[in-house]
């Protein structure tokens, strides 16, 4: 008897000794963290992993990053840009590996890099530079939580991060590039220059502005040459959407409270595996004036149509045959609202970024339906006829000044540009501080 109480004793001991160990059941508390999200704008390789790699816990990875994206943990490719994730505060190990199921490719990282985060701040870790030339690829850590916009404004800031705003390949050597960053009310229809103040001026490469704040509103963001108030750049938006008592906002430019990093990226360099899409140049056929609007003619395609109708008036259709020179066949490939580049007129009026208006594509046709009717135009219902139907791709825009009609010279007609154009230098717009929430 007496030996089954010691025996419960101890039982009863090593119990409360293991209660002692765990602290009597409470968690331990969460490790503080901070918050990251990661963006390719390199622009002569093809998608990336960004990998955290000295902890398993609260490290936020990014799979098939391609150039202007930043990819997601799920690894699927993504056009657009994620929301910041958590990350344990502290020192923490980044690489960057090029995105394959090959084990040879994926173990041959292309950065390494340490960063010191501090928690409860944002931070974006952009990767630029080139995968090309000797300069290598570099990470710049930008941190986004120093915005404050009033009741009534939004803050802005720009990160350049384009060595180059030509059409050409972009070299890490240009670094002279400053481009002045501006935000516009847009205009009815022509595109005149900026005025007031940009909201960055002479941005050195690889550096990012201060913020400032403006009133909120719809705009047109923009580019310039440092001095100048001529746009000579891709024009985005960012409007966002106001909330309401049943949804959330969207944070853009006319959404008080929001915060925004304008990135001035380079075009993706050309025989690389970086995405090569966008408007390919066409060499205009006209380009003609009526006051203050411009018709634009990027080219047509001419169709041999052999159409006849039987005794009884039932139509009979013969193969048609394409008579225009396959050149020619270049369909401009805009829509009223686009943004498009005019170069190559001598008389200077005609060029520049230029606010597409209306489409002006029209059919017309040799001989004409004898009947006359417009709506049976091409068809030869009536008679037996061969004809040529000609469609020729048009639109229009606005200029100031009345330069000699037609334009003179080779004009070169580039569009539409969007962002997903990488032909062309472009600016990209993130998301640094949301608006309040206004629904449950």
């Amino acid at each position: 008897m007496t030996w089954y109480r010691v025996c419960l004793a101890c039982v009863a001991g090593v119990a409360l000794a293991a209660c002692h160990d765990t602290k009597q059941g409470v968690l331990q508390p969460k490790e503080p963290v901070a918050y990251l999200r990661y963006v390719n704008v390199v622009p002569d390789t093809g998608a990336v992993d960004f990998r955290i790699v000295d902890i398993v816990g609260d490290a936020p990875s990014a799979g098939a990053a391609t150039f202007r994206t930043g990819g997601y943990p799920s690894g699927i490719p993504t056009n657009f840009l994620p929301p910041h994730q958590q990350v344990q505060a502290g020192a923490r190990e980044i690489r960057v590996f090029p995105n394959s199921t090959n084990p040879q490719v994926t173990s041959q990282y292309l950065l390494d890099t340490t960063i010191t985060f501090t928690a409860g701040v944002y931070y974006t870790f952009y990767l630029y530079g080139s995968a090309k030339d000797a300069n290598g690829l570099h990470a710049l850590v930008a941190v986004d939580t120093g915005a404050s916009p009033g009741a009534s404004q939004v803050a802005f800031r720009v990160l350049n991060l384009a060595p180059s705003l030509a059409g050409a390949a972009p070299t890490l050597a240009d670094t002279t590039v400053r481009p002045d960053v501006w935000i516009k009310t847009p205009d009815a229809a022509i595109i005149t220059p900026f005025s007031g103040s940009p909201v960055a001026a002479a941005t050195p490469y690889g550096t990012y502005s201060a913020y400032s704040n403006r009133a909120t509103g719809t705009y047109w963001i923009g580019l310039s040459a440092t001095g100048s108030t001529n746009p000579i750049g891709l024009f985005t938006t960012a409007a966002g959407t106001a909330g309401t008592a049943t949804s959330n906002p969207v944070a853009g430019t006319n959404v008080a409270g929001s915060a925004i990093t304008l990135v001035v990226v380079p075009r993706s360099r050309p025989n690389t595996s970086a995405p090569q899409t966008g408007g390919a140049p066409k060499t205009a056929v006209s380009v003609t004036r009526s006051n203050d609007t411009v018709t634009a003619t990027s080219g047509y395609q001419s169709t041999w149509v052999r159409r006849t109708v039987d005794s009884s008036g039932t139509r009979v259709s013969r193969a048609d045959t394409v008579v225009s020179p396959s050149s020619l066949n270049k369909p401009h490939g805009l829509a009223a609202g686009n943004f498009a580049s005019i170069s190559g007129a001598n008389e200077q009026e005609y060029n520049g970024w230029k606010l597409v208006t209306v489409l002006a594509d029209t059919t017309t046709c040799m001989p004409v339906d004898s009947l006359g009717d417009a709506r049976r135009l091409c068809t030869a219902l009536d008679t037996v006829k061969n004809v040529v139907k000609t469609n020729w791709y048009r639109f229009r825009y606005r200029i100031a000044g009345t330069p000699a009609s037609p334009a003179t010279g080779t004009v070169i007609i580039r569009g539409p540009h969007t962002v997903s154009d990488y032909t062309i230098p472009a600016l990209i717009a993130l998301i640094d501080k949301k608006p309040a929430l206004t629904a449950p």
